[in-house]
């Protein structure tokens, strides 16, 4: 079932992640299914950190939530998810550049963090440099092309060059893609509509 054999006596600190070749019994996460084993005494620790943090930054509580981060990463600095979402909460923060140094330095222990390079282009967006933006979001697909969410950014990354073209094929992808909430669906078909009509 799982894709490749695991000495799980010793596993190291920064984890060990198994893919499942089947079985996903989550209907909501589109591919295979993906867990993380940590041992004990750092990855639990690192993981509680990561998830409290996660949880304050749902509740607004940002500068909480980036010191719930740090601490986590200070734990486990092998561990990529807290730089990921020490970036999302540095985002919200409108800390852009911050953000992107806490994407990449996700993306460099883990270099297939799809989330990671999708929040990066996200980022890059947000500042105006879209060319970076629409890499990064290539590299996601690149690495995931079931990564949905994705499809949408990177048709706006691509509208605000004026690639219409592009971003009608990156937004019917989504579509085509896409079994969440209906508000997304329709949004990018009104967008693909729109752009149709320009052309």
């Amino acid at each position: 079932m799982v894709e490749e054999k695991v000495d799980f006596l010793n596993v190291p600190e920064s984890g060990i992640t198994l893919l499942f070749k089947e079985w996903n019994p989550y209907r909501h996460v589109k591919g295979k299914l993906k867990v993380t084993l940590f041992r004990p005494e750092i990855g639990l620790q690192s993981h509680i950190l990561n998830n409290t943090a996660y949880a304050l930054g749902q509740l607004g509580l940002y500068q909480d939530a980036l010191r719930a981060y740090q601490q986590a990463i200070n734990i486990d600095p092998e561990f990529s998810y807290p730089y990921n979402n020490l970036g999302v909460a540095l985002s919200e923060l409108g800390r852009n550049e911050e953000a992107i140094r806490a994407y990449q330095e996700a993306i460099n222990i883990d270099p297939k963090n799809t989330e990671a390079y999708n929040n990066l282009g996200s980022s890059l967006l947000d500042l105006g440099r879209n060319i970076e933006a629409i890499d990064s979001y290539k590299q996601a697909i690149s690495i995931d092309p079931t990564y949905v969410s994705v499809y949408h950014n990177l048709g706006n990354a691509l509208v605000a060059l004026g690639r219409n073209t592009e971003a009608i094929e990156a937004y019917q992808k989504f579509v085509r893609l896409w079994s969440g909430d209906e508000y997304w669906l329709n949004r990018a078909r009104r967008i693909i509509e729109r752009l149709q009509n320009e052309q």
